[in-house]
């Protein structure tokens, strides 16, 4: 999306890459930092320690997404490069369009990953879903979003009722799905028709204008993993972990140790230590014994091979 740092040769290929992944290595334990504390960040409701240091790091990134940084690196999207230019040509100031650059970033890789990762780990659980994946791409990534809400939106409310949605914590592949295949939009409630009986990206107007993106972007992750690789879980007859998050403040994607070894954003039976509290808000999340950043920027499958 941001693209890489430029090289012309062999040699300076190498050490862009080294400079890129060294950059990574900076910029990815601040991202995470930051989205344990956005939910307070946002509702006002953060401690001024914590504030101060999520101001800390928007500066971080505000710097490392410049526009004279930006314009020396190889591969930009175009969609960032017509944002800037469109912004530019607006009037817009280049510390604001550097602030856009990080609402983007952010935007765009704090929301995908959870449920990407769930989706891939109950395919591996499920042959046969697995198999209905190929022919109904559309209607699992669906249920993935509604095991994985948005914590902003009160949807959860009616996806985990077992009345309108019977064993809601169980994955369902086909909970969407008629038996002819066709989509299923009749679910009840006291006798009662739901109207919206799913709401991953929320509602009406506020309704997140991402999500055609974000659906996409799984799909297409989804099929790719399973065109490029053949992959399973180390210890296939361990049971999925529970889907409780850690209770650090203002978590809203944690990265778990997970005893299925695969990857991150995967939660751990073990997670919570008394230590670390809700009310704990002058804990800084790196201090959390519940977080461990991965790494590198991409999630990582123990056991995935080529295939």
């Amino acid at each position: 999306m941001f693209g890489h740092t430029a090289s012309q040769t062999k040699e300076n290929s190498d050490k862009a890459k080294d400079t890129d992944r060294a950059t990574t290595g900076v910029l990815l334990p601040e991202f995470i930092k930051f989205e344990t504390f956005f939910p307070k960040f946002v509702s006002k409701s953060i401690s001024s320690k914590l504030q101060t240091e999520a101001r800390r790091i928007k500066r971080v990134f505000w710097d490392a997404f410049s526009l004279d940084k930006l314009r020396n690196r190889d591969n930009v999207s175009v969609f960032i490069q017509e944002s800037q230019q469109t912004l530019t040509q607006e009037g817009v100031s280049d510390s604001t369009i550097e602030k856009a650059m990080f609402a983007f970033l952010f935007a765009s890789q704090s929301n995908v990953p959870p449920p990407a990762f769930w989706l891939l780990l109950h395919l591996m659980k499920d042959p046969e879903a697995m198999n209905a994946l190929r022919r109904e791409a559309e209607k699992v990534v669906k249920e993935s979003g509604r095991r994985r809400p948005n914590l902003d939106t009160p949807p959860l409310a009616v996806h985990t009722d077992p009345e309108v949605h019977p064993d809601p914590h169980t994955f369902k592949y086909d909970r969407f799905l008629n038996p002819d295949g066709t989509k299923k939009k009749d679910f009840y409630k006291k006798g009662k028709r739901v109207k919206y009986y799913t709401a991953p990206w929320g509602g009406g107007l506020p309704m997140c204008p991402g999500r055609f993106f974000a659906i996409n972007e799984l799909k297409q992750f989804v099929f790719h993993m399973l065109v490029y690789f053949d992959f399973e879980l180390l210890n296939p007859d361990e049971k999925i972990p529970s889907y409780k998050r850690p209770v650090c403040p203002g978590t809203v994607v944690g990265i778990w140790r997970c005893p299925l070894g695969v990857g991150w954003s995967s939660p751990s039976p073990e997670a919570t230590p008394a230590s670390c509290t809700q009310t704990d808000e002058t804990r800084d999340a790196d201090k959390c014994p519940d977080f461990t950043a991965p790494p590198t920027a991409a999630p990582v499958c123990a056991g995935l091979r080529s295939g």
